[in-house]
């Protein structure tokens, strides 16, 4: 025992054992025993704390930061060591569990045209470490995944440019692998407008000129018109061209 506010340095200290009678009486007390003086060196260095593992010492911090590339259990030894005297205060172990990391999925690349979601299908290759739930990044590295979850395809979060999406996996005891690049190649649409030559006050058979207007030369495009009833509207099921006339 060390009293709080002790000053440091060597000082002494009184040990005093002392034994009463069973029944002393009221007003006196009887008493026997030994004093023992001690000389005790207060210090105010700490203890050393040393790590090893094994034979190697890791550290003397604390705490401290531990990696391994050896997949397994390991088995981390502490010791604290008096500054004075050398003694140990204390020693013990910790076993450290180092897990594998899964390797990364693969996907193909994607292509659409306008703002879509893309739909390609990333692949585990993790065999039995992976988890089956993948992480899709904007990013490289760092980041909020856009999508966490079992599926191995984006479900809403749609590209309207060309850009590299990332998509990693889960493993079972949590690691995640490192990431894919996922390239999305989006193909801009020009705009088209569709026009009749009238509208309105159309008489049974009338002709109607039905035509397209494309605006801007980035596609090719080809044309289908159909109309909603089919049956006597005058449009061929089969119209393809960007200009068709047909019979009100």
């Amino acid at each position: 025992m060390v009293i709080r506010n002790i000053v440091t340095g060597k000082t002494i200290m009184r040990v005093v054992y002392v034994e009463s009678t069973a029944s002393p009486l009221s007003n006196n007390t009887f008493g026997w025993g030994e004093t023992e003086d001690y000389a005790v060196n207060i210090t105010t260095n700490p203890a050393t704390l040393t790590w090893k593992e094994g034979t190697t010492t890791l550290g003397t911090s604390s705490p401290l930061t531990y990696a391994s590339t050896v997949v397994g259990p390991h088995t981390v030894n502490y010791t604290a060591t008096s500054a004075v005297g050398g003694c140990v205060l204390n020693s013990s172990n910790a076993v450290v569990t180092i897990n594998a990391i899964p390797t990364a999925p693969t996907i193909p690349t994607s292509v659409h045209c306008g703002n879509k979601v893309p739909a390609s299908i990333a692949t585990s290759t993790a065999g039995a470490l992976g988890a089956g739930i993948f992480n899709w990044y904007t990013t490289a590295t760092g980041g909020t995944p856009i999508q966490t979850g079992t599926s191995n395809k984006l479900l809403t979060y749609q590209v309207s440019a060309t850009t590299t999406l990332y998509v990693s996996e889960t493993s079972v005891a949590g690691c995640e692998s490192p990431r894919t690049p996922y390239l999305v190649t989006v193909t801009l649409m020009d705009p088209v407008f569709a026009s009749a030559s009238t509208t309105a006050n159309v008489c049974v058979n009338t002709p109607v000129a039905l035509n397209v207007t494309k605006t801007g030369n980035t596609n090719v495009y080809s044309y289908n018109w159909t109309a909603t009833p089919q049956v006597n509207s005058g449009v061929s099921a089969t119209g393809t061209a960007t200009t068709l006339n047909c019979l009100s």
